[in-house]
């Protein structure tokens, strides 16, 4: 998404700091706003906010200060109670827009035609007070009820030379009680997710560094949110929505939103709740279970179901048995049977493509007449509900949990509750156990390690627990200790 998010993309904010901006904008509309009944103006006023809101969000969207918000000029594109238009008064739109562009306030890059909308981003003395401010955590409105449940569905694309087979598009819900069921779900858990403040115990360089990795890995990835395809990190997006697939309520369903859900894994024991140290909490082979389950058949908990049955296989250490694990999980939602492994992994197996697929299917006959049949978003439905369960009773103990579709991330010391939880989830739903693992606390230290390599070092209990009288930064400008700070104070 080059183009950028489109401003009414962006969660409403409401910091003080941006109490002053709203004002000033306000007040040069209002020479212009001839009918001012409290009605329109609450109207003007909301969209200003969240145009605000977008545009310092974007702003401290890392690589920060880089970021456009998509504005749409046209009137087309603006329709009141419409979900598939933007939802606001487009003479409004117009009018903001104007009133940023006298005030120099933002730098534009004009739409062309085919080639997407509108950007803005903060220009002048907007981007001055902005930077003034800094990074702050800031409390911010629930979604609305109707934004939390999405149903999407694919079409042949169009365009022939492109590498993608379908493209999606949103389809209506319908209501039934299921879907007030996941609304309310939703509701209740996105209004305890705003209450918390989730960050990144990182110094200033390696968020630089962090920036730089995104963009180049997400180049030319995508995601089934089409809000984080952009390659940034926006830490006020934290409120999750489900997203079905295929037209049907009963396939896909996972959660989507969280900033944290596009960090890389081995960036991921950096974050921080509520300026706590957090652990990594994963099901042990989950998609695949789930396929078993399916189809009857039982797996030992003790099974490492990435050994396809190596005579020479050395465990969690073995070299084959990432590369394994990336491919193993893809084929499980390759209906057309067009993955394959990038050059590098395939080496590591030792096998070729056809070769590593006769392995899996010699291991797990069964599987591959459930992979044509494609099942493969009947599991994420089914690791969704499971999550859903996670997730709900963790909030119930007061404990937050963030998820990462077969995995949580959840404050360090609370992690034994948690694996009781999943295992128990796991077989409220499917009737089988299940085992779990525990990826640990990274200091700035044990930045851009891979899994591998951090558990190779074998952290000590001084490394790990012993920091409570310990600075976590090193730097008195940290973006993140100031971010922090903000949510401690409400300043």
């Amino acid at each position: 998404m080059k183009e950028g998010l489109r401003f009414d993309w962006y969660e409403k904010l409401h910091h003080p700091f941006f109490e002053p901006i709203v004002q000033a904008l306000l007040e040069d509309c209002s020479s212009t706003f001839s009918n001012k009944s409290s009605a329109r103006e609450r109207q003007l006023i909301n969209l200003i906010e969240v145009i605000v809101s977008s545009l310092y969000a974007s702003y401290y969207s890392l690589p920060f200060g880089t970021q456009y918000v998509s504005y749409p000029l046209s009137p087309k594109y603006y329709k009141l109670d419409d979900p598939t238009k933007v939802n606001f008064n487009s003479d409004y739109a117009a009018l903001t827009f104007d009133t940023l562009k006298d005030r120099k306030w933002i730098t534009i890059v004009p739409g062309r035609q085919q080639q997407g909308h509108t950007r803005i981003r903060a220009s002048g003395g907007l981007k001055k007070l902005f930077i003034e401010a800094g990074l702050k955590w800031s409390p911010q409105e629930p979604k609305d009820r109707d934004k939390l449940v999405v149903l999407r569905d694919r079409k042949p694309n169009p365009v022939k030379e492109s590498k993608k087979k379908y493209v999606k598009f949103d389809v209506p819900v319908a209501d039934s009680t299921e879907v007030e069921t996941y609304r309310d779900e939703m509701a209740t858990f996105n209004q305890f997710l705003i209450q918390n403040c989730i960050s990144l115990n990182l110094k200033n360089d390696q968020l630089k560094q962090l920036a730089t990795e995104l963009r180049n890995r997400r180049e030319n990835e995508a995601s089934d949110d089409d809000q984080l395809r952009d390659g940034t990190l926006d830490f006020s997006r934290v409120q999750l929505r489900r997203i079905f697939s295929r037209g049907l309520m009963t396939k896909g369903g996972r959660f989507y939103g969280g900033w944290w859900q596009s960090l890389p894994g081995m960036y991921r024991g950096h974050i921080l709740i509520n300026d706590k140290k957090t652990v990594e909490v994963d099901y042990s082979g989950m998609s695949l279970r789930i396929f078993a389950a399916l189809q009857g058949k039982e797996l030992s908990i003790d099974k490492d179901i990435y050994n396809l049955d190596f005579d020479d296989w050395q465990g969690g250490q073995d070299s084959r048995r990432k590369p394994i694990k990336t491919f193993v999980n893809a084929i499980l939602n390759d209906e057309q049977g067009n993955y394959r492994l990038s050059k590098t992994k395939q080496a590591l197996t030792g096998l070729t493509h056809e070769q590593l697929m006769d392995k899996l299917f010699e291991t797990y006959e069964w599987l591959e007449e459930a992979i044509h049949a494609g099942v493969g978003l009947d599991t994420q439905f089914y690791d969704s509900q499971i999550a859903m369960t996670v997730m709900k009773e963790m909030m119930a103990e007061g404990i937050l949990v963030l998820p990462i579709h077969d995995s949580f991330i959840i404050r360090s010391g609370f992690q034994q509750l948690l694996e009781t939880k999943m295992r128990e989830a796991f077989y409220s739903h499917l009737k089988r156990w299940v085992s779990t693992s525990v990826d640990g606390v990274r200091l700035p230290k044990h930045f851009s390690l891979e899994k591998e390599d951090f558990v190779t070092l074998n952290p000590t209990n001084n490394d790990i627990v012993n920091l409570a009288g310990v600075d976590i930064y090193s730097d008195d400008s940290s973006v993140m200790e100031a971010y922090v700070s903000s949510w401690q104070t409400g300043k």
